[in-house]
């Protein structure tokens, strides 16, 4: 009985982890859309890249919480707010000189590396705050 119970958990923390990941990926994603539209992809191509965002953010999720009894929990969360950080300074950094062309020739390369950078931060993110999750889930019991 006490097996049953402890499996049920143990998948119950899973899919919170997992979830609870993903549901706050959703505001970071809401504007890759607008970010792959504005680089000249069609919809399509948006759907698409968007899409395999996800499928490798839900993937480095259940990475992160399939090694969450083998890596420190304070060293990945130090490690991965900062890989955030860089992540998203990066990001910035690459979207301010796209935001600085206006309306005319626009250097493709720098749209690309900025949605790059979206995604690893989304990877990283997905990584370090499902671990966050897990942690906390665990504690609460």
């Amino acid at each position: 009985m006490v097996r049953e119970w402890s499996g049920l958990l143990q998948r119950k923390r899973l899919i919170f982890s997992t979830s609870s990941s993903m549901t706050s990926l959703i505001d970071i994603n809401f504007h890759q859309l607008a970010i792959y539209k504005s680089l000249g992809f069609g919809t399509r191509m948006q759907f698409n890249m968007n899409l395999i965002s996800q499928c490798i953010n839900a993937f480095s999720a259940w990475v992160s919480v399939s090694l969450q009894d083998r890596m420190p929990r304070r060293m990945v969360l130090t490690w991965g707010t900062l890989g955030c950080s860089l992540m998203l300074a990066a990001n910035a950094g690459f979207s301010a000189a796209w935001a600085s062309y206006g309306t005319g020739t626009k250097n493709l390369d720098v749209g690309r590396a900025g949605a790059t950078f979206y995604m690893l931060f989304g990877v990283v993110y997905a990584f370090t705050v499902s671990r966050a999750h897990l942690f906390l889930s665990r504690n609460s019991h």
